[in-house]
């Protein structure tokens, strides 16, 4: 394994460390305007992300920045029910 490997979730770039650390917590990413989930495909041994939230405009975090939260949290943050 090559501890340098940057995987690029949305705007976020995560080396394979931390991308493993937020895949196995079950956690979620995020950024000014939308939230990620954290996926692993064995098959390419590699990290990848999928965008479940996008809100034009909007301002969870400064811009360039991320925050890594529990589903229960970024229910609160975005104002919606969506992740368990």
């Amino acid at each position: 394994m090559n501890d340098k490997e940057i995987f690029k979730i949305g705007p976020v770039e995560l080396t394979r460390k931390e991308a493993e650390e937020i895949y196995a917590s079950g956690k979620y990413i995020l950024t000014s305007t939308a939230v990620y989930q954290v996926f692993f495909s064995p098959a390419q041994n590699r990290f990848y992300g999928h965008r479940l939230y996008w809100k034009k405009g909007a301002r969870f975090c400064l811009r360039g920045r991320y925050h890594v939260f529990d589903g229960a949290y970024i229910n609160k943050i975005i104002g919606h029910e969506l992740l368990a």
